[in-house]
């Protein structure tokens, strides 16, 4: 599973966007506690991959390790970083759009008015209505712009 360093500004809950790399594909990614940004689910493994068969043995091996995390991996991480931190709200709209799972908690949205908001009837008790009647907009639009590609 990967991992990269966490904004402390990024607010708990789940996060969907584009990769930065293929805007075809669409991950997700969680907040963890240790300033930690994981893909979800568990067995994600977005981004680049390095396989153990194309590094070098000997000498080689670790400049060439250091090399890879500083020239791909690294800045991979901070396009995703950025990404989500360019509009978190839609980052995380979109994952509940997507998955139909709280983008706070990440439990499945089971009733209608969970799939409006985005967020389950546990943790919208946290928003006042202002807030509320937001979050409606936003997935409506997320909701909107997901039918139009399809």
């Amino acid at each position: 599973m990967k991992q990269f360093a966490c904004p402390e500004e990024l607010a708990p809950g789940y996060y969907s966007i584009q990769d930065p790399y293929d805007g075809s594909v669409t991950h997700w990614y969680r907040p963890e506690h240790h300033a930690v940004l994981k893909a979800w689910p568990a067995k994600a493994n977005p981004g680049p991959s390095l396989l153990r068969k194309d590094v070098p043995k000997g000498d080689d091996r670790i400049p060439f390790l250091r090399a890879w995390s500083d020239n791909v991996a690294t800045p991979y991480a901070e396009a995703v970083r950025t990404a989500i931190l360019t509009d978190p709200i839609e980052a995380s709209s979109r994952f509940a759009a997507f998955c139909a799972r709280c983008w706070m908690c990440g439990k499945t949205l089971t009733d209608r008015t969970s799939k409006c908001y985005g967020v389950g009837p546990d943790c919208r008790r946290s928003f006042d209505d202002e807030d509320l009647a937001f979050l409606a907009s936003v997935m409506s639009k997320t909701i909107a712009e997901a039918e139009d590609a399809a």
